[in-house]
């Protein structure tokens, strides 16, 4: 079992052009040669991390510190979640899917080719299969981004007796059926379907351009085939990895909204305070806060993953 249930790493972004332009000016920063992060507002604070990014750190930085290490952890059979979580325009879904530069690359191609890679170079794994998903929560309402025939349709997520989620489409139990889980068999297949999924997301407001309007929850599951070299006996190891681009914290002074867009900040808001008190309970042991955010991202919300918030 891991050591630690939740490890929080920390990235400052580099100023923007339009920021230097405005005469701004970094104010939080990281202290050389610690996992400390300073916070310069006329009193300097101190805030300690499992892991702290300065703007010079590299994509490839983040990935191999704070990342890497849970693939080892998920081809042993844990649970594994990785959160992107900051406000507006902070740099999540730069930090996940990467620029355009090749040396930009995100987490997720990092994961993609790793993983395959360490399941075909594992001498104890006989055989695996892996499933996607690829999931979208607006405004409350989550959408399945993998199947273009029901992408418009609204899922609906139902708990069993057993406290097992599921996110369903329709209402009725006659049209009821699992989100779709696409097979792939390589790193580019994943990543094709990534991008097939991505053009179908809600963007864009003032603040930010680029900005994801939305959760976003792509969830890889993992089956292995364990083989026992002294007695030839092969065991199944399942388990899921979730890489989860969380939509922007912001303010409404801020970002400018009014209206439907409003409101939309409204529901962002509050999933986010939901996720964060999950998170709380999973430190203190309590009952966790149950929202449409949370349940999306329960499985691996038990004490024995490694979350990166």
């Amino acid at each position: 079992m891991p050591d630690v249930c939740v490890n929080v790493a920390v990235r400052v972004r580099p100023l923007l052009r339009k920021e230097m332009f405005n005469g701004h000016r970094v104010c939080v920063r990281v202290v050389p040669g610690t996992s400390q992060v300073m916070l310069d507002l006329g009193k300097k604070n101190t805030f300690s991390y499992h892991y702290a990014f300065g703007p010079e750190s590299s994509q490839e930085d983040v990935y191999d510190q704070s990342v890497r290490p849970l693939l080892d952890s998920l081809l042993q059979g844990y649970n594994v979640t990785v959160f992107c979580y900051g406000q507006t325009g902070s740099g999540k879904t730069y930090t996940l899917e990467g620029g355009s530069q090749a040396e930009e690359e995100g987490l997720i191609n990092c994961v993609a080719h790793d993983l395959f890679c360490l399941l075909d170079e594992s001498s104890e794994v006989a055989d695996y299969t892996m499933k996607m998903s690829y999931l979208e929560l607006y405004m409350e309402e989550l959408r399945d981004l993998l199947d273009l025939p029901t992408s418009h349709k609204v899922l609906h997520i139902r708990e069993d007796e057993r406290k097992n989620t599921a996110s369903l489409r329709g209402v009725g139990l006659e049209c009821c059926s699992r989100s779709h889980r696409e097979p792939v068999t390589s790193a580019g297949e994943l990543l094709s379907n990534l991008d097939f999924g991505k053009a179908l997301r809600h963007t864009t407001h003032r603040m930010n351009d680029q900005s994801s309007r939305s959760h976003c929850i792509l969830t890889l599951y993992l089956q292995q085939r364990i083989q026992d070299p002294k007695t030839s006996l092969r065991t199944v190891r399942t388990s899921i990895l979730r890489l989860v681009d969380l939509a922007g914290s912001e303010r409404a002074d801020k970002t400018g909204n009014t209206g439907p867009r409003l409101k939309e900040s409204m529901h962002i808001n509050s999933g986010l305070l939901a996720l964060g008190n999950v998170i709380r309970c999973l430190a203190i042991r309590g009952i966790p806060v149950e929202a449409s955010l949370t349940f999306l991202t329960e499985t691996p919300s038990l004490p024995d993953c490694l979350e990166i918030p």
